[in-house]
């Protein structure tokens, strides 16, 4: 005789209910973005740690299109659930009413506690921040501009790493004496630097020009002055910058965050002295200068239950090990200082701890503007005239014209 045994009611109940689980399938959400392949791979690997994770509630797709596709579909409101687009085309779409502002998240259960605000840095919560004080975005990472500096020079010369606008102002009277000062791209970006670096500044606290004002005119004319007698080489591209620093003929070089590889193998190439990395100075110890650029991740208006699953993943994205993945495998900096605990140092570029740890509280966003992308441009114009004979108040009164009627219109997509 077989002796039967029977499962208790409860433990019945469990497996059934197993069972359901097992067969139901997670809901999918697409991420549209334009990254290169490089940035693509970093992304997918990221997704990928995601989706393996059963117990998230929802499986990405990632899906990559051309920037000018991805634009119109998005203006014509074929939302994805999740984007990652350029910051100015960003504020566009926030400008439309085709963005879930994420104020609201960010600060509630599922959002930030008081460590992790202290950890994310600044520029986490400020680059998807409009005038209006809304916060429309967040960014996984960014690029940032530093100040290469030779350590062999410095010490030579018996003066320490500068870190305001009067440490940078000693070296080049120092330097001036045998040669140039720095090295730096001559273009919007490095007016924009130079002004913060004296205390001033391309617009007004209600997003006015400021080009062809008695204090503009006064500090570019010394940029000028200083450009024209040897003391500042202004550089027509960034290889032309690194090349002047990596061979020894400058002390001082402004870089973005993204040339630290190719920096060191220039370097260790040419003069081979040592070097370091600091935030671009500002105007007194603590200002910042030193610019940041980065794509926001966004939720275009959606139904809210996927816009709160969304949310999810972004915001899991910005924990610290999925942050220092994403600079390990694109070389951005990080959206976390404890990111850099967990990069292998001998994966990434020289430097980049050190960077990343001095510069990144120190990294400023540019205005978030659907306009900025054509006002830089036409300060790339303006910048490149100024090397020239050309006059400097003709100069800076063109481009206040020209700034102020890019700004006041949205930046079409080239």
């Amino acid at each position: 005789m077989i002796r039967r045994t029977f499962a208790p009611p409860w433990l019945l109940a469990f497996v059934l209910l197993l069972a359901a689980c097992s067969l139901t399938p997670r809901r999918t959400l697409t991420l549209w973005h334009t990254l290169d392949e490089q940035q693509e791979r970093a992304l997918l690997h990221l997704v990928d740690r995601w989706n393996a994770n059963g117990a998230h509630p929802v499986y990405i797709v990632p899906q990559r299109r051309t920037p000018r596709a991805q634009h119109a579909a998005l203006l014509g409101k074929a939302a994805p659930n999740i984007a990652l687009v350029p910051a100015a085309q960003a504020a566009l779409y926030s400008e439309n009413g085709l963005l879930r502002t994420l104020d609201d998240l960010e600060q509630g259960d599922q959002g930030f506690n008081t460590t992790d605000r202290a950890d994310l840095f600044p520029f986490v919560f400020e680059a998807g921040r409009t005038p209006q004080g809304k916060l429309i975005g967040l960014p996984l990472g960014g690029t940032v501009r530093l100040m290469l500096v030779d350590v062999n020079w410095l010490s030579e010369q018996n003066l320490p790493l500068p870190i305001d606008r009067a440490g940078l102002q000693r070296i080049c009277e120092t330097a001036a004496a045998t040669g140039a000062c720095f090295a730096a791209q001559m273009n919007g970006v490095m007016l924009q630097e130079w002004l913060r670096v004296n205390s001033a500044s391309l617009l007004s606290p209600d997003n006015r020009p400021l080009l062809d004002d008695a204090q503009t005119r006064q500090l570019v004319s010394s940029l000028v002055e200083s450009i024209r007698n040897g003391t500042i080489v202004a550089a027509v591209s960034d290889s032309q910058v690194t090349n002047e620093f990596a061979s020894g003929r400058v002390p001082i070089a402004f870089e973005w965050s993204s040339s630290l590889r190719s920096i060191a193998s220039l370097v260790a190439a040419g003069s081979a002295h040592e070097w370091d990395v600091a935030p671009v100075p500002g105007s007194s110890v603590g200002t910042r200068a030193s610019t940041l650029r980065a794509p926001l991740l966004v939720l275009p208006h959606t139904d809210p239950a996927s816009e709160l699953q969304a949310w999810s993943f972004i915001r899991w994205m910005l924990d610290t090990e999925q942050t220092a993945q994403w600079a390990i495998d694109t070389d951005e900096f990080p959206a976390r200082l404890s990111a850099i605990t967990t990069i292998d140092p001998a994966r990434a570029p020289k430097n980049f701890a050190r960077a990343v740890q001095r510069i990144g509280a120190a990294a400023r966003v540019e205005p978030l503007l659907a306009s900025w992308p054509c006002v830089i441009e036409g300060l790339d114009q303006s910048a490149l005239q100024l090397t020239t004979s050309q006059s400097v108040s003709d100069t800076l009164a063109s481009a206040q014209s020209i700034a102020a009627e890019r700004i006041a219109a949205p930046c079409a997509l080239r």
